[in-house]
């Protein structure tokens, strides 16, 4: 039987054309979140600036290869025991952002498993608006106040926290929703 670690390395994911990730550390003795890294990535910026790939294929094809190229560097280098991300959902207001969404989601997830053989953990944006939030409901200003006022969230540099975007915030809701899961007696 293997030993539980006490100090969980975790990165999570709001996915997008502009997504974020957040790299944590979770120290289960003392049921602490700590936010070492974020940050929030505009894929259309690398597009706009002459993408490498510009004379091959239209934007949001570009896009979809520079997150890649983003994405493979990012889990090479960092030490993670656990992967995770919102799960994909339809907005309503933007319904022709789900097929994008789903290949980025399918991307990370290949990734992952291809470069460090380990699992995507996908949780739905309601379980995590739940878990950080008390609701299932809570809009992006409400999600950004219950991470601040959280006792058991600190940020290792008041830069993030400071310049924290609700798209970062998400992917900090989202590693700590899979850090309190772990956390339970039962796992």
């Amino acid at each position: 039987m293997s030993s539980i670690k006490s100090d969980i390395k975790i990165l999570s994911f709001d996915l997008g054309a502009i997504y974020a990730y957040a790299y944590s550390s979770y120290t289960r003795s003392k049921n602490k979140f700590t936010v070492i890294k974020g940050e929030t990535i505009d894929l259309n910026n690398f597009i706009k600036n002459a993408s490498e790939f510009s004379n091959l294929c239209d934007q949001r094809r570009q896009k979809f290869m520079v997150f890649e190229k983003q994405i493979t560097e990012l889990i090479n280098n960092l030490d993670i025991d656990i992967f995770a991300s919102e799960d994909v959902f339809i907005n309503p207001g933007r319904p022709q952002a789900f097929k994008s969404l789903i290949i980025y989601l399918d991307t990370l997830e290949r990734l992952v498993i291809s470069h460090r053989k380990q699992l995507l953990h996908k949780i739905a944006p309601r379980s995590i608006k739940m878990n950080i939030t008390g609701s299932g409901e809570a809009d992006k200003i409400t999600i950004q106040r219950a991470i601040i006022n959280n006792p058991h969230i600190s940020f290792r540099k008041n830069a993030i926290m400071n310049t924290m975007t609700s798209h970062l915030a998400d992917a900090i809701a989202c590693g700590y929703a899979i850090a309190t899961e772990i956390s339970s007696p039962l796992c």
